[in-house]
């Protein structure tokens, strides 16, 4: 894992004549009409270049806060390489393929979808960020594996809202209505992937609550992560996670701020490699 820092100068918050000089000072550095770096935290050209900053007298800020006029944006995320994915014992999973904004249930917990959001290529998918969908073959292979903690639920399938013409990954339009009787074909072609284990609780000083300030124990509202650097990572003890495991697929206990995360053992990422599935990961740490 790397800690890289980002630095960039627009036009649109600073002097022209200010981007031009660190342009001639820095060519490399010229993106576009403006003055950007992306580089290791620990690089010699960070520091230089932020030196240089700092003496024309702009201003500090992060892509999270608003933009000031006489500015330049900073940021250090985190960045992993694929020895850190095939070295973590467990890893959350991430989700490329969104299907839908909004997620709601019904009184059964089902999740509610529009039929029109799955078509025959889809294998996996999610809603909002966390709730994976999943093919009725991609289930069945799945279910082959045999991994522990994975579980299934059928989908509440619904007609459009409202008449749309919507356009297909062949760039191919189609019309649907609330006429449409495919929420009825579909039902049981595809199910919501989820879990029958629970993760331990994490430690409550690793938290903030909704509002960001100290975590006081009320999980009711959701929570974040407190992290130095995104992506924020997930740690757990060691012997805490000792307690629910074996487990190949889990939930976290808290949701993160709306949502339970997935956790996944290192097997059934080499599952999802296989079959080719459009997946991020990031490693949970665990802690002695």
């Amino acid at each position: 894992m790397k800690l890289i820092a980002e630095l960039s100068v627009s036009p649109a918050y600073a002097d022209e004549q200010v981007v031009e000089s660190l342009c001639k000072q820095f060519p490399v550095c010229k993106k576009g009409a403006g003055f950007g770096l992306k580089v290791p935290v620990d690089d010699p050209l960070f520091r230089t270049v932020e030196a240089a900053i700092a003496k024309l007298g702009l201003i500090k800020r992060s892509y999270s806060e608003t933009p000031v006029q006489n500015q330049y944006f900073y940021g250090v995320h985190r960045e992993y390489d694929d020895d850190d994915f095939r070295s973590a014992t467990y890893l959350r999973l991430v989700h490329s393929s969104k299907l839908c904004d909004e997620q709601k249930r019904d009184s059964e917990g089902r999740l509610i979808l529009e039929a029109w959001r799955l078509t025959p290529e889809l294998r996996m998918g999610c809603v909002l960020f966390e709730a994976a969908v999943v093919s009725d073959k991609l289930r069945q292979n799945i279910e082959k594996e045999r991994f522990v903690g994975v579980a299934f639920r059928p989908l509440n399938l619904v007609a459009a809202s409202e008449v749309m013409d919507v356009r297909n990954s062949k760039g191919e339009v189609r019309r649907v209505t609330p006429q449409d009787q495919d929420h009825r074909e579909k039902q049981g072609q595809f199910w919501e992937l989820t879990s029958s284990i629970v993760l331990p609780p994490i430690e409550p000083a690793r938290l903030l609550n909704r509002d960001s300030q100290p975590f006081a124990g009320d999980y009711s509202r959701g929570v974040w992560l407190k992290d130095e650097f995104p992506p924020p990572e997930l740690h757990y003890r060691e012997s805490a996670l000792s307690k629910v495991e074996p487990f190949d697929f889990a939930l976290t206990f808290e949701r993160i701020p709306e949502e339970q995360w997935p956790v996944v053992s290192q097997r059934f990422r080499q599952f999802c490699i296989r079959e080719k599935l459009k997946t991020d990961w990031f490693p949970v740490r665990l802690d002695p």
